[in-house]
């Protein structure tokens, strides 16, 4: 999980009627165990009730309160413009009252992954393409967002190149006999985000060079 300063805000209440209270969920990566650890931290430092995060049998996120705290109850304000977290989290942008625990809308295993390249020099490649096994349909949703991404250095705040792929549920791919960026460039990555239902997502291959051309079997 990738936490940043524009998707870790929390608000909610712990008194009917406010006031407001913002939890604030420390920036950083997380595996999933510390993922739910930061969570229950970002509402306890700012709330007065214990709270438990856990994923539910369906990998949703599930927020608990004790009610000890406050006026004794639990408002989630994912409507407030103020809220960020709720994507994050897979809630929908809607406020929730009326119990002390919520379940989330939606799965939400990751944010991103990806695959990645150093060509060791810099490099333009003309091809890519990913697909799975033999016959295989690919594990990806036909709503994720797949991105090959070429850069000078190993950081992607902002890569020299990014081309969001057209889906395809047998293969992905890009050609240019050019070169797929409009100049060389040494590290090149493949990005994932899509929160596949299926709790996983699986590739065959990947390839990313001059020329491919695919042979039945």
């Amino acid at each position: 999980y990738e936490v940043t300063s524009s998707n870790n805000v929390i608000i909610f209440r712990e008194t009917s009627g406010g006031p407001d209270l913002t939890a604030t969920i420390a920036v950083g990566n997380y595996t999933r165990t510390n993922f739910l650890t930061a969570i229950k931290t970002a509402l306890e430092v700012n709330g007065a009730s214990t709270y438990t995060v856990t994923f539910e049998s369906s990998f949703k996120i599930k927020i608990t309160s004790d009610g000890l705290g406050g006026g004794g109850i639990f408002d989630l304000r994912f409507a407030d413009v103020l809220s960020t977290a709720e994507d994050l989290l897979g809630f929908d942008s809607v406020n929730l009252s009326g119990s002390l625990n919520y379940t989330a809308d939606g799965i939400k295993l990751h944010t991103s992954e990806w695959i990645l390249w150093d060509m060791g020099i810099d490099s333009n490649p003309k091809a890519f393409c990913l697909i799975d096994a033999r016959n295989n349909p690919l594990t990806i949703s036909p709503n994720a967002t797949v991105t090959l991404q070429g850069n000078h250095t190993n950081v992607w705040t902002s890569p020299a190149y990014s081309q969001v792929l057209t889906y395809d549920d047998r293969i992905l791919h890009l050609i240019d006999d050019v070169g797929l960026a409009s100049e060389p460039l040494r590290y090149w990555r493949v990005t994932f985000t899509d929160q596949n239902p299926k709790g996983y997502i699986q590739v065959g291959a990947f390839y990313l060079g001059d020329t491919y051309q695919t042979t039945r079997g």
